[in-house]
Parts: structure tokens; C-alpha cells; sequence
């Protein structure tokens, strides 16, 4: 591959690396909604197929926040 390493591709050898999914299957996901958590989902949901992968997604709406319940839509509404 020639000029820089796309952030994918960093975060694919990562991935495979540090052995973090060694076999191919069911990967739970807990999403909170934060920024981190919705980066990773992101990532992870690039990446799914390449890795062999069924994305689980977890996310609890504890009610604390008043978006929870958007959260939880946008986040079924991402994973389709």
C-alpha cells in the first residue's frame, strides 16, 4: 500500500496485532452513546466483515439523560 495508513487499516492491524477477536463470530459492543463508544461502533462496523464479524450492539437507557431514547434509535437505525 503506498502513502499513509488509513485510520482502518491501523486500527485492522491493531485488531489483529493484540489477537483482540481470534475467531471469527458474535462480537458484543456496549454502546453508551458517548463519543468513544460511538467511534469504536463506527470502527468496528467498517471493519466487521473483514474481521469475520456479527456485531452485537448493547446500550442501556438508564433514564439520566434526556437524548437516551434518541441514542437508542439512532444507534438501531446505524447497525441495519
Amino acid at each position: 500500500m503506498d502513502g499513509p495508513v488509513g485510520l482502518s487499516e491501523r486500527f485492522l492491524e491493531h485488531v489483529r496485532a493484540q489477537r483482540l477477536f481470534p475467531k471469527p463470530g458474535k462480537a458484543l459492543v456496549a454502546v453508551s452513546g458517548g463519543p468513544d463508544s460511538l467511534a469504536l461502533l463506527a470502527l468496528l462496523n467498517d471493519a466487521k466483515e473483514r474481521l469475520g464479524l456479527e456485531l452485537v450492539v448493547a446500550h442501556v437507557d438508564h433514564g439520566i439523560q434526556e437524548t437516551g431514547g434518541q441514542v437508542a434509535k439512532t444507534l438501531r437505525d446505524y447497525v441495519k
